[in-house]
């Protein structure tokens, strides 16, 4: 797999890209609800700035090796 480096916001932005395409094929409702949570506004922050914050949390796992419990 090719390496390819992205800022936080950029992978963020990817992940909610997905989570939007998984939203369309299956027009979950809690999808749609974490959808709008997780917008960008005008100013850069999230709807609900918890979402950035665990998507920090999220990266600092990563980096630091932990792979999701699925995987």
């Amino acid at each position: 797999m090719e390496k390819i480096l992205l800022t936080e916001k950029e992978a963020y932005v990817a992940m909610q890209l997905f989570v939007e395409n998984v939203w369309s094929m299956t027009n979950d409702e809690g999808l749609a609800i974490m959808l709008s949570s997780m917008n960008i506004l005008n100013d850069g922050s999230t709807a609900d700035p918890a979402y950035w914050e665990d998507w920090q949390d999220c990266i600092n796992k990563v980096v630091a090796g932990r792979k999701p419990a699925t995987g």
